[in-house]
């Protein structure tokens, strides 16, 4: 069985996130005042990860985040109304550039004899909107996001809920994601098999731990 994480494993969520930024900014004129163009998208970015991390600790809702989000990045200014309006933008945006990355179908149909399924950290119904509009979701046998059991990786506790949704024993399974400590030592630590998909060659030694740097490169040995 093999697992895989959405965001910036299969899908590429970094460029859709910095294509809504950059809409949002450019039809902002107090953004653009208060930022330069060429800061705003790691400013953004560097806010955003702040917020989703305390969402991922149970510290705020999903919602919440994302209205705290706004609040720092305009610097207290306008009103609930207007935040929410300029979020609702962004979220159009994002979504129009949902886009898996090349490798992923390839590895998918390699695959597709292959239990598969999802760990991914996030809010529901959003996670699932993503298979669904990139045309993947049918090739997921289970699919477990953090917001349907209140865990988030890297709690042992969801790799463990998505194995036994699986029938599965944890040495049969592995889980592939973006991110070093959150997923493939995670899984490790939860008894899987862990991969690290490294697609910005992002020099990281703290962790040892299997690592492709395409799911080109993966080759999985069925248990």
């Amino acid at each position: 069985m093999i697992f895989f994480d959405i965001d910036n494993t299969l899908l590429d969520n970094d460029s859709a996130q910095a294509a809504a930024a950059d809409s949002i900014y450019k039809s902002n004129s107090y953004l653009q005042n208060l930022y330069s163009e060429e800061t705003f998208p790691s400013i953004w970015n560097e806010v955003t990860e702040k917020y989703v991390k305390q969402y991922s600790q149970g510290r705020m809702t999903f919602e919440q985040q994302r209205r705290e989000r706004l609040k720092e990045i305009f610097k207290g200014h306008g009103s609930q109304k207007e935040l929410l309006a300029v979020f609702k933008e962004y979220l159009v945006v994002y979504q129009d550039n949902w886009q898996l990355y090349p490798d992923v179908i390839p590895l998918l149909e390699r695959y597709k004899d292959t239990p598969k399924g999802i760990i991914s950290n996030g809010d529901s119904d959003q996670q699932r909107q993503k298979l669904e509009k990139t045309g993947i979701a049918h090739y997921f046998d289970v699919v477990v996001v953090s917001d349907d059991i209140g865990v988030f990786k890297p709690d042992p506790a969801i790799f463990a809920h998505a194995v036994k949704q699986a029938g599965k024993k944890p040495s049969q399974c592995w889980h592939v994601g973006g991110k070093v400590d959150v997923d493939a030592k995670a899984a490790m630590d939860a008894g899987l098999t862990g991969v690290w998909v490294n697609r910005k060659f992002i020099d990281e030694k703290k962790e040892k731990v299997p690592e492709v740097i395409s799911l080109n490169d993966l080759s999985y040995i069925s248990s």
